[in-house]
């Protein structure tokens, strides 16, 4: 035992989770409440991953059935929303999120041009509970103008960074801020040592929910169980026209199995932004930016004509999603989570999926059984801004 180590705290818990993004905070929140002695450590900023730079939609995946067929993926997620109402709306859900802000409580689906099959499959009995056309009368002020067919989703958007706020309400005492490193997180005979400034963490099981630092972590560790794979994107921002807020998905003249364009409003100090992912960001990805700004003009001018969004304010959000290695590198249809000893590896793939992950990880953990109090000044982690 070296001089600096006996002078600090010790304590043992069951879980450390690692990464303060949507998974981790949600699992803190799912953990502590079910009576594990649970901390989070994130070495930057809660939420500054994948989880501030998402669209923040909680959606039942029909945009993954524009096919016309409903999918795995599709499937798997299609009780996601009323999970998340649960939470959001009522104390029936299995963590409390009433005071979450939500940016929309619906979503859209358009289309300039005649979506020929689709029409009949957004009709059929296996769908049009989750799907409705909307009337003329009924539609949102940006489609005021709009000569094409509109239907309405039970889908969500929600403001990350809130709901970030809510997971850790009350909890921010268990929110470290870390660097991984080989002198923080070492391997013990049982679990894991973590080595704070002023404190000597033992952990039965570590969670590693750390993203894009999961690659460098699982190499740390030397773990070799897991394999991963990235899938990157580039998001297109463009300011919103008139400040119209638009929460939809554009199916006009659609070629791909995702949608054209799906568009969410967000506020940026004192405007609003369109935030631009779908078949765009997917493509984009491959392209250099000049070109991408290009064709993201090209896209703007077909699939929001009556709007005409302002070309000259457009910008590029690169973000890299990091998950599970799949077959072909195509999306994972669920969250994962496996076991490997003491460690645990999970990605929730989407945010709409982290109830799923929470399930999964219950199912990998032992009973809670450590009550020792955590007594640490050591600094806490602080919850980041969205990127734009």
């Amino acid at each position: 035992m070296t001089k600096e180590n006996s002078s600090k705290n010790r304590t043992r818990i069951d879980v450390a989770i690692i990464g303060g993004g949507i998974a981790g905070t949600w699992l803190l929140r799912l953990l502590c409440q079910k009576g594990y002695n649970a901390v989070l450590l994130e070495q930057n900023q809660i939420g500054c991953g994948q989880t501030l730079a998402s669209q923040g939609m909680i959606h039942g995946g029909l945009k993954y059935a524009l096919t016309g067929l409903l999918s795995n993926e599709s499937e798997a997620i299609a009780d996601m929303p009323l999970r998340w109402k649960n939470c959001l709306y009522s104390k029936e859900g299995e963590i409390d999120l009433r005071h979450t802000k939500i940016l929309s409580d619906c979503y859209y689906m358009y289309s300039e041009s005649k979506i020929g099959k689709l029409a009949s499959f957004f009709a059929s009995k296996a769908i049009r509970a989750r799907i409705e056309k909307v009337d003329h009368n009924d539609r949102p002020e940006c489609f005021d103008r709009f000569k094409g067919v509109l239907y309405k989703l039970n889908d969500l958007v929600l403001n990350t960074e809130s709901l970030l706020r809510e997971l850790l309400s009350g909890l921010e005492d268990r929110a470290f801020k870390l660097e991984c490193s080989n002198k923080t997180i070492k391997k013990i005979d049982k679990g894991y040592q973590l080595n704070l400034s002023d404190t000597e963490i033992e952990t039965d099981t570590l969670i590693n929910c750390s993203g894009n630092g999961t690659k460098s972590l699982l190499e740390r560790l030397k773990i070799s169980e897991f394999k991963i794979q990235n899938r990157p994107l580039k998001q297109i921002i463009v300011d919103a026209p008139q400040g119209l807020d638009m929460f939809a998905h554009c199916l006009t003249n659609l070629s791909s199995t995702e949608p054209r364009m799906t568009i969410t409003t967000h506020q940026k100090k004192n405007k609003k932004i369109w935030y631009i992912g779908g078949q765009l960001a997917t493509e984009g990805a491959g392209l250099d930016d000049d070109l991408l700004i290009e064709k993201a003009k090209v896209e703007l001018r077909q699939c929001v004509s009556w709007l005409k969004p302002k070309e000259e304010s457009l910008r590029i959000l690169a973000t890299d999603r990091v998950e599970p290695r799949t077959k072909n590198q195509r999306k994972p249809d669920e969250a994962f989570a496996e076991r490997a000893q003491d460690f645990i590896q999970c990605f929730p793939t989407k945010l709409t999926l982290t109830p799923n992950l929470g399930d999964k990880i219950m199912l990998l953990l032992d009973r809670p059984k450590h009550k020792d109090i955590i007594n640490s000044a050591h600094a806490r982690a602080n919850i980041g801004v969205p990127p734009w």
